[in-house]
């Protein structure tokens, strides 16, 4: 029931909702704004950092094809630019090589299924990796006068139902941001006092409780 990003559930000339990787996954409406409009915010902004209208066309080809992966592999080949019979019989077999002489297995329905989600998601990974590129080439300049850092972590998240994935999510979140707060906030104001400046104690949320109970002996 979890989601991947809320803007890939938005793309052009795709009823997602209706294919097999989105079935069980929850769409419409999110803090005010629907999956579309998220998808039209996500291009917009890969527009103003530069990236090509040429390449934000082939990542919607790309999650297009992720997404058709799981119900039909011939529009997935044909978004993807392979021979539709190449890409069933990847999915079909495998090869084994003993001794250099190579022998070709059919896999089993389960090994074909396997095999399919593991291709979908390397290339929804290797999209994602992809639009960090273009979007650190596009901001990238030959000299700095000045930065601005910006720290990216998991977003904590509460469900009807957690399992076991969202307490390592909410963990690695929790993790983090100690760490952030101990190296921004704590060691710098612990630095100040020792040396006596003056300043204004800044309050952030401290998790230390949290993380030791979760770190901590059962």
């Amino acid at each position: 029931g979890e989601r991947t990003y809320h803007c890939a559930y938005g793309i052009p000339d795709l009823d997602v909702a209706a294919l097999h990787y989105v079935t069980a996954s929850q769409r419409g409406t999110i803090e005010g704004l629907t999956d579309e409009d998220r998808h039209s915010q996500a291009w917009a902004s890969l527009a103003k950092c530069g990236v090509s209208a040429k390449d934000r066309d082939s990542l919607i080809d790309m999650l297009k094809a992720v997404f058709l992966l799981g119900d039909s592999t011939d529009e997935a080949a044909s978004l993807l630019g392979v021979p539709a019979d190449s890409l069933k019989t990847a999915l079909k077999e495998r090869t084994v090589t003993v001794r250099r002489e190579t022998t070709i297995v059919q896999r089993t329905p389960a090994e074909r299924t396997a095999a399919r989600d593991a291709l979908a998601k390397e290339l929804y990974a290797r999209c994602f990796d992809w639009v960090v590129a273009l979007t650190n080439e596009a901001t990238s300049v030959d000299a700095w006068e000045a930065s601005c850092g910006l720290l990216d972590i998991f977003g904590f998240e509460s469900f009807p139902i957690n399992r076991f994935e969202q307490l390592c999510i909410n963990y690695a979140n929790e993790r983090l941001q100690e760490k952030f707060c101990r190296d921004l906030f704590r060691s710098v104001q612990a630095e100040y006092e020792d040396e006596g400046i003056p300043f204004e104690p800044i309050a952030f949320p401290d998790a230390a409780a949290a993380l030791k109970l979760l770190e901590g002996p059962m």
